[in-house]
């Protein structure tokens, strides 16, 4: 989270500047840093983190599969091929 959290900024930077990541400097990498917290902290931590992560993974899943199932029944609830009771 980290990682993506910084490279949001990097592409804020090069999109600033109409070009790739050119304009990204080394004190822009610099300043990039991370709190890395203690071994006890991350492995506390990490189960937690997982299942939230699990949860939104599990949420993803069932957006696309309620848009899938939107996008094959609206087109036939629109042309009176399938009604509801």
């Amino acid at each position: 989270m980290w990682c993506k959290h910084h490279l949001d900024e990097f592409i804020s930077i090069s999109t600033s500047h109409a070009t790739t990541m050119g304009h990204i400097k080394r004190g822009d990498l610099d300043k990039a840093m991370v709190l890395v917290p203690p071994a006890d902290v991350i492995d506390a931590m990490s189960s937690k983190i997982t299942q939230i992560l699990n949860k939104e993974i599990a949420n993803q899943k069932q957006i696309h599969t309620l848009a899938t199932l939107r996008d094959t029944l609206l087109p036939k609830l629109m042309s009176g091929e399938v009604r509801l009771l």
